[in-house]
């Protein structure tokens, strides 16, 4: 049976993962010394690491989508 409230620590869990996901973006092009991305790319990028990132709750992953720096 479907509970909201494990819906609830579903979308909880995407925002914590896509605000790792943008701390990495803006680690790896300090490291690489390249410039910077622009802005609907970083946002396109974004958006579908969310999709991912919900698609991988939805069929209960063990590792997940996760970026390493």
């Amino acid at each position: 049976m479907f509970k909201v409230l494990l819906l609830e620590l579903l979308l909880a869990a995407v925002l914590v993962l896509l605000t790792g996901s943008i701390g990495s973006y803006k680690a790896v092009v300090h490291f690489a010394s390249a410039t910077p991305p622009l802005v609907h790319v970083l946002s396109r990028g974004i958006g579908r690491k969310g999709i991912v990132i919900l698609l991988d709750g939805l069929f209960a992953t063990v590792t997940g989508s996760t970026v390493s720096v």
